[in-house]
C-alpha cells in the first residue's frame, strides 16, 4: 500500500511538472528559389505564439552551413519569443555548384525547449521547420505537368486544363495537349485539343486549356487521357470527372450486422449535382418470405453538398429481422424523387470470444511483482542467516 501511495504521488508530481505547451506557429513556412550560383537572400522568420516560448534554432537538411542567423538569437542559437519580439533574420547563400538536378531542401528547425532550472523539467514541447527549397533545373527541356478536370452538368461544356511548369534549363519552343475523352466502359467518345503556347522559359508556368461539349451524354462517370507534346518530347496524364444532374446514387451500405437489439446501419450516398441537394434520406426495408417486411427504418434527413459523398446512419432492430441472409430494399428520397435499390444484408451471430492464453506479461501485475520482490528478499535473508550460522559454528 505504501508503494502504491508513493507511485501515485510520483505520477501526480510528474504531471504537474510537465509545462503546458505554448501554441507555436512559423511564418513563412517555406521559400522557394531556382538555383543560381552564389545567390544570396535575407529573410525574416517570425513565430506566432500564445505564451512566451524558449526556442532552439537549428539549420539542417542539404545545405545547413549556408544558413547564417543574423539577428534574434544568442550565441547558442536560442531565442526567447515574446509578443514584442517574435522574429529572427537569416541569410542563405546557394552553393557555387550543385551536381544533382531537382529539388534540394534546407530547413531551419525550431524546437520549443524548457530552460534548465525552470519549473518544468521535461524538455521538448513542439518542433517546427521552415523550408528553403532550391530547385536545380534539369539539363535540356523538361515540363512538369498536371491535369485538371472539372465536373459539369450533363449537356454543358467540361473545362479541361493541362498545367505546365518549365523545369529544364532550355526554352521550350512550343507546347500543346491532345485530350481523349472516355465513358465508364472505356469507349472513346470525344477528342479536343488545347491552344499552343510558345517560348516557355525556365520557371515559366502556362495553362493549356480546352473545353469538351458534353451535349448528348448522360450523367455518370467519365475519364480523359491527355497527351502533352512539347518540341520533340511527350508526356501522358489521366484524370476523372463526372457529368451530373439532380441525382443521388447509393454507393455503399452496411452488409453485415451483428444480432443484438438495436444496431447502427449506415448508407453511403453520392451527389451527382453541382448544387447542394437538401432533404436527402434513405429508407430501408428488410424482407422475409414472399417479400414480407420484417423490419423498416430510415436514416436521418440531411443535405448533400455538390458532388459530395456522405454517410447517413439509421438503426435496425436485429431481433425482428432474425439471423440469416435477407433481401432488403433501400429507397433513396430527394427533391421529390425516389430511387430504389434491391440489395441483401446478413444478420450474423456475435463472435465467440476465445479465452486468450496467459503470457509472461499477464503474470507481471503489480501484485505479483510485489510478491516476487518479497520472495526474493526472504530468500536473500535466509541465505544470509544460514551463512551467519555456519560462521558461528566454525568459531
Amino acid at each position: 500500500m505504501r508503494f502504491l501511495k508513493l507511485f501515485s504521488f510520483f505520477c501526480l508530481f510528474s504531471f504537474i511538472m510537465i509545462p503546458a505547451a505554448a501554441g507555436l506557429g512559423i511564418t513563412p513556412g517555406k521559400v522557394s528559389y531556382t538555383f543560381s550560383p552564389g545567390f544570396t537572400f535575407e529573410q525574416d522568420l517570425c513565430f506566432r505564439i500564445q505564451n512566451n516560448a524558449y526556442l532552439q534554432i537549428s539549420p539542417a537538411g542539404d545545405f545547413p552551413k549556408n544558413v547564417k542567423i543574423l539577428s534574434g538569437v544568442d550565441e547558442n542559437g536560442r531565442k526567447i519569443v515574446t509578443p514584442d519580439d517574435e522574429c529572427i533574420k537569416y541569410r542563405f547563400t546557394t552553393p557555387d555548384y550543385i551536381e544533382r538536378p531537382g529539388l534540394h531542401r534546407t530547413v531551419i528547425g525550431v524546437t520549443e525547449i524548457v530552460p534548465e532550472g525552470s519549473l518544468g523539467t521535461i524538455g521538448v514541447a513542439v518542433h517546427l521547420e521552415h523550408k528553403i527549397d532550391v530547385f536545380v533545373p534539369y539539363p535540356g527541356k523538361y515540363l512538369e505537368a498536371w491535369f485538371t478536370l472539372k465536373n459539369a452538368e450533363a449537356g454543358l461544356p467540361v473545362d479541361m486544363t493541362v498545367g505546365v511548369l518549365s523545369r529544364g534549363n532550355d526554352t521550350v519552343k512550343s507546347a500543346w495537349a491532345e485530350i481523349m475523352i472516355y465513358d465508364d466502359e472505356d469507349n472513346q467518345i470525344g477528342f479536343v485539343k488545347t491552344q499552343t503556347e510558345h517560348d516557355i522559359k525556365t520557371d515559366d508556368r502556362r495553362d493549356l486549356r480546352a473545353k469538351w461539349d458534353s451535349e448528348g451524354y448522360h450523367k455518370g462517370y467519365y475519364h480523359a487521357k491527355a497527351r502533352l507534346i512539347y518540341d520533340e518530347l511527350e508526356d501522358n496524364l489521366t484524370g476523372d470527372f463526372k457529368l451530373g444532374a439532380i441525382d443521388v446514387n447509393l454507393v455503399g451500405y452496411t452488409q453485415n450486422v451483428t444480432i443484438g437489439g438495436i444496431q447502427p446501419f449506415q448508407v453511403l450516398l453520392e451527389s451527382m449535382w453541382s448544387e447542394t441537394i437538401p432533404s436527402v434520406r434513405a429508407q430501408v426495408a428488410v424482407l422475409g418470405n414472399q417479400s414480407k417486411k420484417l423490419v423498416t427504418f430510415e436514416t436521418l434527413t440531411r443535405a448533400v453538398e455538390p458532388w459530395a459523398t456522405q454517410l447517413f446512419e439509421g438503426y435496425i432492430d436485429t431481433e425482428k429481422a432474425g439471423l440469416g441472409e435477407h433481401d432488403c430494399l433501400i429507397t433513396v428520397r430527394f427533391e421529390n424523387q425516389t430511387k430504389e435499390y434491391e440489395r441483401t444484408i446478413r444478420i450474423i451471430p456475435p463472435p465467440t470470444a476465445e479465452k486468450p492464453g496467459k503470457s509472461l506479461l499477464d503474470f507481471l501485475t503489480m501484485r505479483n511483482l510485489l510478491i516476487l520482490m518479497i520472495a526474493i528478499l526472504i530468500i536473500v535473508m535466509v541465505v544470509l542467516a544460514i551463512s551467519l550460522l555456519r560462521k558461528e559454528k566454525k568459531r
